[in-house]
């Protein structure tokens, strides 16, 4: 989906609510939009963020999003000797958050003194998976049939945010390590943008979140 990240969601671009959701948080003292396109630029500053220019070699679909977060904790550090608390790493293609889903986040984070968090959304339902020799059930046996509350709760990365010490992201390359805590989120916030058929689900969920403020 070129130009998804800009792309109206809602009446608003795509990285706009992600900016917004950041800057509203009363947690979060600074928003950097690492990016190498001129658009993504223009509506991050629009929406209040600062933006880091990406080189190239952390661009492109083939670079991790760990590279651009060292790249940006380096570029502050060379240029401002800046070293933040925490990084609170956000998705735009999980637009979907709470008003206070990051600022609880950020103080459970704290609370259980973590190395890092991530969002999830909790789930119970009958999985399924391909073997050798053929489907199988993966967590319930299906000779014996359970009740849908009694299956294990399983808990669904939603790409939403992450928390992390920057000391763990140098020391490791990872955005997970350590003492890590999950954050549940609601169930819609699970939507994660990859496809057309995913943008139409976001904007339907957005749009009736929208309606409960």
């Amino acid at each position: 989906m070129p130009g998804k990240n800009i792309r109206p969601l809602a009446g608003k671009p795509l990285l706009g609510w992600t900016v917004e959701h950041a800057t509203q948080s009363s947690r979060i003292d600074r928003v950097v939009v690492s990016t190498d396109d001129d658009a993504i630029a223009a509506v991050a500053t629009t929406f209040g963020a600062e933006v880091m220019r990406r080189p190239a070699e952390f661009s492109g679909d083939t670079a991790s999003s760990e590279s651009a977060l060292l790249h940006a904790l380096d570029t502050l550090r060379d240029r401002e000797s800046y070293e933040p608390d925490l990084v609170v790493f956000m998705q735009c293609t999980s637009p979907l958050r709470g008003r206070r889903d990051l600022d609880d986040a950020i103080e459970r984070y704290i609370a259980e003194k973590a190395d890092s968090l991530l969002s999830v959304v909790p789930t119970q339902k009958f999985f399924w998976h391909e073997t050798e020799n053929g489907p199988a059930s993966l967590n319930y046996e299906y000779t014996e049939r359970v009740w849908h509350h009694e299956l294990p709760i399983y808990y669904h990365e939603t790409g939403s945010f992450y928390i992390m010490r920057p000391a763990l992201l140098r020391e490791t390359g990872l955005r997970l390590g350590g003492e890590i805590v999950m954050f549940p989120m609601a169930v819609e916030s699970a939507v994660d943008i990859d496809t057309e058929e995913d943008f139409l689900m976001a904007e339907h969920a957005m749009q009736a979140w929208l309606r409960r403020r």
